[in-house]
């Protein structure tokens, strides 16, 4: 894992908008309102963010219902520091690849175009939650790079609970949408969630063997085949061996 996330992105956001200097706001907050409203499916906030600067110039008091900390301490670096640390690498990676897509585009093509795409954050009481974020440039510079945007954060935890994080461009204004898009993998995960051993497991326990009859495969006694179970579902973040193993599908652990 990269010692400073932040740091990454910052080239990222910076080389995105192409400029170092201080430019006035130039949106009016009344019509982001009436964006969000086309943009919700469920609990929401949203905020606006300087992409010279790397800062949340304005965040919508809704953060606190819905991860439960106050607008004023919603900061870059707190957003960062909660993500998810399995989905750091892929939300670097988001952000490059959206990056690049939009690195030949035209001032008025760019704003005819929103990026999604999902991840996890930890929310105030400890738990994470799974958030949509959506993002339309609002303000360009002058030379026609985006400078800041408006980022509507949804909770989507009851639509999609476990999966890896998913990136689209959504075209508007008849400009055609590009669904699941591939990432430019510059960031790696520095590590497996789990061991080759508990993955073996995994994999048996999904084919339906038990503590007992895996023991006896593997050469293991029962007790150890249950620490490993017990460590699965610690690592892994779930109740039950079943979710596990459907965590395990569909993050391609098997």
């Amino acid at each position: 894992m990269l010692n400073n996330p932040l740091e990454e992105l910052q080239k990222i956001w910076n080389d995105v908008s192409k400029s170092n200097r201080y430019t006035s706001p130039d949106y009016n907050i009344d019509y982001i309102k009436k964006i969000v409203d086309i943009f919700s499916i469920g609990e929401y906030y949203y905020l606006i963010f300087n992409l010279a600067t790397s800062t949340i110039e304005y965040v919508q008091e809704n953060v606190t219902k819905v991860l439960g900390c106050l607008p004023q301490d919603f900061t870059t670096e707190y957003s960062i520091a909660n993500i998810h640390p399995e989905d750091i690498p892929f939300f670097l990676n988001i952000e490059n690849t959206a990056m690049h897509f939009f690195s030949n585009f035209s001032s008025e093509k760019i704003m005819k175009y929103k990026i999604r795409y999902d991840y996890r954050i930890k929310h105030k009481n400890g738990n994470y939650i799974r958030i949509l974020q959506q993002i339309y440039t609002i303000q360009t510079t002058s030379e026609g790079r985006p400078l800041r945007v408006l980022d509507i954060h949804t909770d989507i935890t009851n639509l999609k609970s476990t999966g890896k994080p998913i990136l689209s461009f959504i075209g508007l204004d008849d400009e055609p949408s590009f669904i699941d898009v591939k990432l430019r993998t510059i960031y790696k995960p520095s590590k497996e969630i789990l061991t080759k051993r508990e993955k073996e497991i995994l994999k048996n326990l999904c084919d339906g063997h038990s503590s007992k009859s895996l023991s006896i495969k593997l050469f293991l006694s029962v007790e150890t085949i249950n620490t490993h179970r017990r460590n699965i579902l610690r690592k892994t973040q779930t109740k039950n061996i079943t979710e596990a193993i459907i965590k395990g599908i569909k993050e391609g652990w098997f």
